[in-house]
């Protein structure tokens, strides 16, 4: 399982509302620098590069500055 915080989303805008430019302002002025998705990617390419004999269960991403 992989859980992420706040994140940029990559795609066209209108299928989300959190790539409108005023909700993502919001949430750089609550958590400071978002993630890119590439940062998400990365984390998810070291889960599935692991050694067999290795189990990654549980992954939290979050921004440097996001509490909870």
């Amino acid at each position: 399982m992989t859980a992420h915080g706040a994140a940029q989303r990559a795609g066209p805008a209108e299928l989300s509302s959190h790539n409108r430019p005023e909700v993502l302002e919001s949430i750089r002025s609550q958590f400071g620098q978002t993630m890119e998705a590439a940062d998400i990617a990365d984390a998810i390419t070291y889960i599935v590069t692991r050694p067999r004999h290795i189990a990654v269960n549980e992954m939290l991403i979050r921004p440097t500055e996001q509490e909870r």
